[in-house]
Parts: C-alpha cells; structure tokens; sequence
C-alpha cells in the first residue's frame, strides 16, 4: 500500500497566507513611524524671523540678522519645496500603511484562528475515521472468527458421524447465512482476510458437493454418470470408494464418499483457521507479496 506523502508546514497555503499578513503588519507598523518622521523633516520649514525699523531717513529696512538699533520683530512665511517622486511615493505608502493597520491586526488574528480550528476539526476526522476502520476490523474479524468456529465445529460433528442429511442440510445452511454476509462485506476483499474468506468458501462448496454424492447408488454413477465432474475435483474419490474386490456395497459406498469430501473440504477449513489466527496474532498478518 502506498503511504500519502505530507505536506511541509512552510509549503501549505495557510502557513504562506500567515507569513505574508504578518510581514504586511510588522512593515506598517515599522514604516508608519519611519515616513511620517521623514516627510515632517522635508516639508515642515523651520521658522524664519525677520527684523524690521525704520532710519532717520524714513527708510525702512529688513534683516534676519537682529540690528542694534531698535526694530520689529515679525515672521516670515518659509518657502516650501516642491515635493519629488520619492516624496510623493513615501506619502502614498504612509497613507495607505496607516489605513491598512487597523485591518491587518484583526485579520491576521482571525485567519490564525481559522487555521486553528481548521487543523482541530481536521485533526478530530482523521481519528474519527481512523477509529471507525479499527472498529469496522475488528467486527469484521469477529464475524470472521465466528464463521471459522462455525465450520470448524461442523467438521467436528461429521467426524462422530452422527448426522443425517436433514441435520447436515440445516447446518450447511447456517454457515452459508453467515459466509454470504462475511462476503458481502467490503473488507472481505482485502488482502489480509480474502484468502481466509476463499479457504471458507471452498469447506462450504466441499460441503454443498457431498449432498449430491449423499444418496450415491453405486460407483458408476459417479464414473459415468452427472457426477463424474467430482472426480477431477476430487482425485482421491474413486479410490476411497473402492474396495479390495471392485466398488464398495452401497452403503459403504455412500459413506467413503461422503468421508473423502468431507476429508477434503477439513483440509479448507484448517488452513483457514490457520490463516485466520495468523491474523489475529500480536505479530500481526504477512504483507502481501
């Protein structure tokens, strides 16, 4: 299986988003000090102080340099630069930076707190997901272990030979409510349970083929009859149903025939078993090869 490859924190958008509003911040709030004291330097003149009077004469002089004589003291309105593109450049960012101030503290206090409460609920579905596959395992695994017991109990039965058909018949139908469920279920596709669920599956079909062989009359309806198909199926049964001298009687015919399936449909269910407590095992199951 292919594990998903992580994102980095500092490659996801939210983290870019983040950095990006805290540098529009942090420069606001460095630049807005920085310009304003810049411009009020280049466009706030210092005053300029004039001295004025008047001589014997009626002349009226002007100095900015204060006389020995007596004269007025007035101000003069300073003549004012014409601003240059920096200047014009440094006042548009100092108005949009004290406009934009107030707006990036709480957004970038809101978008912090959305990708908090992001990554929380994010976080809150991955373990709620994950918490509900472990549980939907575990079912599975007790239908499964509850299927395993079924057949496993029923290969015990038929080993005491005390069952007729009827009995056979209604057993075999239990198992095969429990293994259509167990099949119907998406995890019986997995690779850790399919195989179990095929060696189930195949005890079940063993089983089924013995009803058909159940009521045999002799060997040659097995040889040459509808049933020669169990033969390549199974290549044991013309030998387990004969004898020393040719097929067996009847009734001993029908018992080595159901006796063989019976032998060979075991065989499915111990491997299953096998498998299945493999599985369940602290080591855990094999990986897939």
């Amino acid at each position: 299986m292919h594990s998903k490859t992580k994102t980095p924190f500092y490659s996801a958008w939210w983290f870019l988003v983040i950095c990006l509003l805290a540098v529009l911040y942090a420069s606001s709030i460095v630049l807005i000090p920085v310009l304003d004291k810049d411009l009020k330097g280049k466009f706030s003149a210092p005053e300029k102080v004039t001295y004025t009077w008047t001589d014997e004469s009626g002349v009226e002089h002007y100095s900015d340099i204060k006389p020995n004589v007596p004269a007025d003291r007035i101000k003069a309105e300073p003549i004012m630069r014409k601003p240059s593109t920096v200047d014009r450049i440094e006042k548009t960012t100092l108005h949009t930076a004290r406009k934009a101030k107030p707006i990036l503290g709480p957004v970038l206090l809101m978008v912090m707190a959305a990708v908090v409460v992001l990554k929380g609920l994010k976080g809150t579905a991955g373990l709620i997901k994950t918490t509900r596959a472990r549980l939907g395992r575990r079912s599975f695994e007790r239908a499964m272990g509850k299927c395993v017991k079924m057949t496993d109990d029923f290969a015990a039965i038929l080993k005491s030979g005390r069952i007729g058909k009827d009995n056979y018949a209604t057993e075999l139908g239990n198992i095969r409510a429990a293994l259509e469920k167990l099949s119907a279920r998406p995890l019986a596709l997995d690779y850790q349970y399919r195989t179990v669920v095929e060696h189930l599956r195949l005890a079940f079909e063993t089983y089924v083929d013995c009803l058909s062989l159940w009521d045999v009359e002799s060997q040659r309806d097995i040889v040459m009859g509808k049933m020669n198909v169990f033969i390549n199926k199974y290549p044991t049964l013309i030998d387990k149903t004969t004898g020393i001298k040719g097929p067996l009687p009847v009734a001993e015919l029908r018992q080595a025939a159901r006796a063989t399936l019976w032998e060979y449909a075991e065989g499915y269910v111990v491997q299953a078993g096998r498998l299945y407590g493999r599985l369940i095992s602290p080591e855990g199951p094999d990986e897939p090869k």
